[in-house]
């Protein structure tokens, strides 16, 4: 904050002089507050940045295309952060063009950032429910970085493994679960292997976090490696309880809601929206495995910190939010709590129809699941000798 005091002086004094270095250090500042959980508040510098690399872009494309397309990118990121996915788009499309533009030109200087852009691309579209159109941009991402990793001996793995991540998570959207499942197999063993080789690999971009004051070095290069881990320990999960592995599954959705629960407690701003999602997904597990009472009070606390983030963030958490519900209602069902069932998916089904409002085509595959658990849940309590079916526990684990 400080740097963008004084070179917003500088660049006002001087006729932009310092431009380059203001917005540099705007996209800075938007990415130190995003990562302390301050999502809202690091949207204004992010704009600044981008409005003066247009014009820098404008006037000496040569130099400044690039990084256009860097803060473009950055735009993107911190709209769909905030929950505007639809407004994140345009910036993540235009990043992409420049980028394939760049690479033509010279592509061993951008390659690396037209797949990053396109992983973003793919998470923008999939978010938005084009779950088909999300495909080819992460496949071709993957295509990108394996090729890389391949050239480049112990760089660019990490980067692989998400995107590897990402794909398994486009799959299954699409319903290939043998497909995504040994995609996220590939990406848990990369990260390990990183892990256990140098878990401070991100030391020299957490030494740049310092530079403006951010959280201590050390942490951050343990937090960046096991933030990573843990995610795909939860995509693991998913996929092979998908594949009906329920035991592996229920082995490494503990593994990933212990290690974000040693993050929060480092970090919670920054990861809680990730133990709330990992506890949904162990307390799936374990409803699927017949282990109600245990899922409860994971679903319980689930639902509480997604509450909290939604009365915050509303747009960025909704969605959590109402698959909390939506499965903590087919766990009150499972062990009898039928009106708490319905309260609870009552409650999902109209976080559903806002969202479904505004996104239909993101949501509405959602809604009209969440609304047939409705029904569900009304049947049981005008018929209350029905006891639930295991077919209702598999769709309510979606």
């Amino acid at each position: 904050q400080k740097s963008c005091k004084i070179y917003r002086r500088l660049s006002e004094k001087n006729s932009g002089t310092f431009d380059h270095q203001f917005s540099w250090y705007l996209i800075c500042l938007s990415d130190r507050l995003s990562v302390a959980g301050q999502r809202e508040e690091a949207l204004q510098p992010i704009k600044k940045a981008v409005h003066i690399y247009r014009k820098l872009a404008e006037q000496n494309p040569v130099a400044f295309k690039d990084e256009l397309a860097w803060s473009l990118r950055c735009m993107s990121d911190r709209l769909s952060s905030t929950g505007q996915r639809q407004e994140a788009l345009p910036f993540i499309k235009e990043a992409v063009d420049i980028y394939r533009e760049l690479a033509e030109e010279n592509p061993t200087t951008v390659i690396h950032e037209l797949a990053w852009c396109l992983k973003c691309l793919s998470d923008r579209l999939s978010s938005l429910g084009q779950r088909q159109e999300a495909l080819p941009p992460i496949e071709e991402a993957v295509d990108i970085y394996r090729k890389l990793a391949e050239d480049n001996e112990g760089a660019f793995k990490d980067e692989f493994a998400w995107c590897l991540r990402c794909l398994s998570d486009r799959l299954s959207n699409l319903g290939q679960t043998e497909e995504s499942l040994l995609f996220i197999k590939q990406a848990v063993d990369i990260y390990r292997t990183l892990a256990e080789k140098n878990p401070g690999v991100f030391n020299d971009e957490l030494g740049w976090c310092l530079e403006i004051q951010s959280i201590s070095f050390l942490n951050m290069g343990f937090c960046v490696f096991k933030d990573d881990i843990a995610w795909c320990l939860s995509f693991l999960s998913a996929r092979l309880s998908d594949s009906g592995s329920d035991r592996e599954a229920l082995l490494y959705s503990q593994k990933s809601v212990f290690m974000f629960r040693e993050l929060t407690k480092k970090s919670p701003n920054s990861y809680r929206p990730n133990l709330a999602r990992a506890l949904h997904t162990l307390s799936n597990t374990l409803s699927k495995m017949g282990l109600n009472n245990e899922a409860l009070s994971i679903a319980q606390e689930s639902r509480m910190i997604c509450e909290q983030l939604t009365q915050k963030l509303p747009e960025a958490f909704s969605k959590d939010f109402a698959k909390t519900l939506q499965g903590l209602s087919c766990i009150q069902a499972n062990i009898g709590l039928k009106e708490d069932a319905l309260q609870s998916i009552e409650e999902a089904v109209n976080i559903y129809n806002d969202l479904a409002a505004k996104y239909p085509r993101a949501h509405i595959t959602d809604l009209l699941h969440a609304k047939r658990n409705l029904s569900l849940r009304i049947s049981d309590l005008a018929q209350n000798d029905i006891p639930s079916t295991n077919s209702e526990l598999v769709f309510c684990s979606r």
